[in-house]
């Protein structure tokens, strides 16, 4: 309530001005009578009244009839406007009375007339008889009502009402500049000048009171005075708030609500020269001695320059980003170039043998298993006679992939040398490892020579030899289980090819034997 009461200082100014004016029109009102006043009008207005009556029932009078008399005091009383009651009193003896004059009439103590009562003197020669008593409606002046009806009321209550609107908010606007309150001292401006920031001073309600050199210089050729002017007003830094996916609220309104500094709010803003600018926006109230926010103070530090270099060096390092993963490229190429059969995709020896020893050196040491197989395609040759070198690669690279398709992840497959390939496989038995090698027997077999499509009816079959590391750990190097895996192969090729056989030369599976390449004459013919 207490808050509610309390009144601004540009309300209290327009109130004093207002009072002071009113205060200087009553004294010219009491010395020159200025305003009108109905009571002394209607005063007066009722004395000639009443001067008229009793001039007409005085004749009536003179002339002694009394019924004459007493029919004009009634037709009076009955046809003029406010008269309630007329009467003729010859001393103290009421003689000639309208109805009801004696409960409207009440004498005053000085037998002077009053604003319902008005006494009219009737004289015969120079000697007064009696009087006319005319009564008249009482107009309310003694009321709240009927007091603020009068005239001069009146202009007094419209010239408060008005004169105080026009006034406050005359003083509102002039006080936008003039107010010694909000005026912002000359050293305080100065200080501000000297900062490398945009700086405005904002009050309550948002409107500018200060801004210094740097950010006039941003607005030039926009609003030309801008102190006093809300910061809404200025065109560009609202559009900078408003870009991008989520429009920012006016960061000023949230300080001056909550109380809280705002730091760091990126913008880019096109200003009134056309130039595009990256600013950084801080907001921080301005506290009187409350703690309540007065003010804001908006800071605009320009990091277009620091955003351009920003945005070089991060291109600088998209190359670099770009030129790295072409060199990793470039380095797996060569590490591919450098372990694995281009042709096939299979390990290289080199490469093999770096990893196959490894687990070779680990199955001996753990007491694990490991199986070597070689494969070899029975009659190579004679595809490259018959059909060009074009599909001795393509029979090369169908075997190739049907031996992966047929292996783990972790499996070694090697080419170990033009047609022959080699598999190393750890973790499993000698039952399972030989189900491996007839399993890509007959995936071979089957899928590769359809595989070639660019010869019709071509048949690809492939001989394999089997060796595992056997328990007693007999085989002294990788080497030496390779060699007796390709002792296997051997007697898989010499007992009919398009079969498995073990490095004691027991055929352990095949199928129908490949068919006999022919004389080279028959094949160039």
């Amino acid at each position: 309530m207490k808050k509610l009461l309390q009144f601004g200082p540009i309300l209290r100014m327009s109130i004093g001005i207002v009072s002071l004016i009113l205060t200087l029109l009553l004294i010219f009102d009491a010395l020159l009578h200025i305003l009108p006043s109905e009571r002394q009008q209607l005063a007066e207005v009722r004395r000639q009244v009443s001067t008229v009556l009793g001039g007409q029932i005085n004749a009536k009078l003179a002339a002694g009839d009394a019924a004459s008399v007493q029919s004009t005091v009634d037709q009076l009383a009955a046809i003029t406007p406010d008269v309630r009651s007329i009467g003729v009193r010859k001393g103290n003896r009421l003689v000639i009375a309208s109805r009801g004059h004696e409960d409207h009439w009440t004498s005053s103590w000085t037998g002077e007339s009053t604003m319902t009562h008005v006494v009219v003197p009737v004289f015969t020669g120079k000697k007064r008889w009696g009087d006319i008593e005319v009564a008249f409606t009482d107009p309310g002046y003694n009321t709240l009502w009927g007091w603020l009806r009068q005239p001069s009321i009146l202009v007094i209550l419209l010239l408060s009402s008005f004169g105080l609107a026009g006034v406050y908010f005359y003083l509102r606007r002039a006080l936008n500049y003039l107010d010694p309150s909000q005026a912002v001292p000359q050293r305080v401006r100065k200080a501000f000048d000297t900062l490398t920031e945009g700086v405005l001073i904002l009050d309550g309600k948002g409107r500018i009171m200060l801004a210094n050199a740097v950010f006039l210089q941003m607005n030039a050729g926009g609003q030309e005075r801008i102190e006093g002017a809300p910061i809404t007003g200025i065109g560009w830094l609202i559009a900078g708030l408003s870009r991008g996916a989520v429009a920012m609220r006016h960061p000023w309104d949230l300080v001056l609500r909550s109380n809280q500094t705002i730091q760091g709010k990126e913008l880019t803003v096109t200003l009134p020269d056309g130039s595009a600018r990256e600013l950084r926006m801080n907001c921080s109230a301005i506290n009187d001695g409350a703690g309540a926010a007065r003010g804001c103070l908006v800071s605009f530090d320009d990091v277009t320059q620091l955003s351009d270099a920003n945005a070089r060096l991060q291109r600088t390092l998209n190359d670099l980003e770009l030129s790295r993963d072409k060199i990793q490229e470039q380095n797996d190429e060569l590490q591919k170039l450098a372990n694995f059969d281009p042709l096939t995709g299979c390990l290289n020896r080199r490469a093999f043998f770096a990893r196959a020893e490894p687990l070779f050196q680990k199955a001996v040491a753990g007491g694990g298993e490991l199986i070597c197989i070689m494969a070899d395609i029975d009659f190579f040759k004679s595809f490259n006679d018959r059909y060009g070198h074009a599909v001795g690669d393509l029979v090369i690279q169908q075997v190739a992939g049907a031996l992966g398709r047929s292996l783990r992840d972790a499996d070694l497959l090697c080419r170990y040398g033009g047609e022959e390939f080699c598999i190393v496989v750890a973790g499993i038995d000698e039952r399972i490892g030989r189900e491996i090698a007839e399993r890509t027997r007959a995936r071979i077999d089957t899928e590769c020579g359809p595989g070639v499509r660019s010869v019709e009816g071509l048949r690809i079959t492939s001989s394999f030899g089997f060796a595992v590391l056997s328990h007693d750990r007999t085989c002294s190097s990788l080497s030496r289980l390779i060699e007796l895996a390709d002792e296997a192969l051997y007697a898989a090729k010499k007992s009919g090819r398009n079969r498995v056989a073990s490095v004691t030369g027991e055929t352990l599976s095949y199928g129908e034997p490949p068919p006999q390449p022919l004389p080279a004459a028959a094949a160039a013919h």
